[in-house]
């Protein structure tokens, strides 16, 4: 084959999100792209890899057994020397021998969750080389700390002295990451709603999408005319997810109205599935950023409803197009209740509903549809202006997972203990601005 006309050769990894990476990878295959798709880290959900060297795969096998035999019985001494030696042939066997390969063997990199083979020294060396780079965000790996649920709660778990320092660090860590990604990427795919620290245009993931892949499963009889309303509910994290406030309203509701209420945690994708097609809708989480994450985009395949809650909900249609919003009943955490219960007693509503986001589901977010998107951008054609945004003009501070009023709590201890400086928010004065006002702050001037 002539190798002008041959199809770039792509690699995507380190880490998984959700089965994104999968997806995306099988799409870019069908539209014939020669593809490696490698994780460089466990994901408990277990969606797919696949490697197309058998040295790469021998490589990374012996790296997750050499750890995995770390956390065995035996005297701790001898367990914590035989974590040491596997993480340092992790460190300087597995993945210099495995970046090397990958630089000499592709020409573009789709790297995830702000992944590295080590710390981004290798995105200078694949720029100098010449290859693309296309950084995807997916949500934590950008978003300030003190507006993300996941980071607060590691901080409580420390005694109280440490715990803003612990955020202090975090910030900056994640600050200058997204900084060493904005200038080493040709392109930045994120989420609007978590792009706080990103000081240039960016490609939007919304509008690009979430890859979905699913084989239908057959044998499921819908459930059958009278029976109770089921709702599903899989909380990966159930602080960040709201799952306590959740909770709390569906057993207020079942005191009005006949409702199954099933809560699934840390089972394989493939069990997650089998459970969608058994209920009638599905409570995603109280407080999300996008109006469609994984579980409720899986859900959707399915033609279940999901009822999202976020306070991002206020601001979806000042900064997206409304071809490009996912079908959901996504609302404000205080407007719950009333979401489940429309949910639960108009029929119509929630059938209607189920089909719009499986149509959309199955067309714009097909995992073909979108590779074909990623193939846009790999290929060098013009972007749509559509699928770019400004960070700059979002004034969207709160964050994922966690309410408003942990914010406020946060951004007032980190201010108090350090100084406004600290939020490294000086290029966005309204998004600072608007934390301050939220932690019941004022500037000093």
């Amino acid at each position: 084959m002539n190798r002008a006309a041959a199809k770039k050769r792509i690699f995507i990894g380190l880490k998984e999100v959700a089965g994104y990476y999968y997806y995306i990878s099988q799409g870019l295959r069908e539209l014939g792209y020669p593809v490696t798709l490698l994780y460089l880290s466990q994901h408990q959900f277990r969606y797919g890899s696949g490697y197309s060297n058998r040295l790469l795969s021998l490589l990374y096998k012996l790296e997750r057994c050499s750890l995995q035999n770390t956390r065995g019985r035996g005297a701790g001494l001898l367990r914590n020397l035989a974590g040491i030696v596997a993480r340092m042939y992790r460190d300087f066997v597995v993945r210099p021998v495995i970046f090397v390969w990958a630089l000499l063997h592709h020409d573009v990199f789709i790297f995830g969750f702000a992944s590295t083979f080590f710390f981004y020294v290798d995105t200078f060396i694949l720029r100098l080389a010449g290859k693309q780079i296309i950084y995807v965000f997916n949500g934590s790996d950008a978003r300030p700390p003190y507006i993300d649920g996941s980071a607060h709660k590691r901080a409580l778990r420390l005694r109280k002295p440490l715990q803003m320092l612990f955020l202090l660090l975090q910030t900056m860590r994640i600050k200058t990451r997204v900084f060493l990604i904005e200038h080493l990427a040709h392109r930045v795919i994120i989420w609007p709603g978590g792009a706080q620290f990103l000081t240039r245009r960016a490609i939007s993931g919304i509008t690009i999408g979430v890859p979905l892949c699913i084989k239908p499963i057959t044998g499921h009889p819908p459930p059958p005319a009278g029976d109770k309303i089921t709702i599903l509910h899989a909380p990966s994290n159930p602080v960040e997810k709201g799952t306590d406030r959740i909770r709390e309203v569906i057993s207020k509701l079942k005191q009005r109205y006949s409702i199954a209420f099933v809560e699934i945690r840390n089972m394989p994708n493939e069990q997650v599935l089998q459970e969608i097609t058994k209920c009638d809708f599905i409570i995603d989480q109280l407080y999300s950023d996008t109006p469609m994450a994984g579980f409720a985009t899986e859900a959707a395949f399915f033609g279940k409803p999901a009822v999202v809650g976020g306070y991002y909900a206020r601001h979806l249609r000042l900064i997206h197009a409304e071809e490009d919003i996912a079908p959901s009943l996504f609302v404000h955490p205080d407007e719950l209740e009333s979401a489940i219960e429309k949910m639960v007693t108009d029929a119509a509503f929630r059938n209607e509903l189920g089909q719009r986001a499986q149509h959309f589901v199955r067309t714009r977010w097909h995992y073909t549809e979108v590779a074909r998107k990623y193939a846009v951008i790999i290929e060098g054609e013009a972007i749509p202006d559509s699928w770019w945004f400004d960070p700059r003009r979002i004034q969207y501070v709160h964050g994922w997972g966690c309410p408003e009023t942990a914010i406020g709590i946060m951004v007032s201890r980190m201010v108090k203990n350090f100084g406004a400086w600290s939020l490294f928010l000086n290029d966005k004065p309204q998004q600072k601005a608007a934390l301050l006002q939220l932690a019941g702050l004022q500037e000093k001037n």
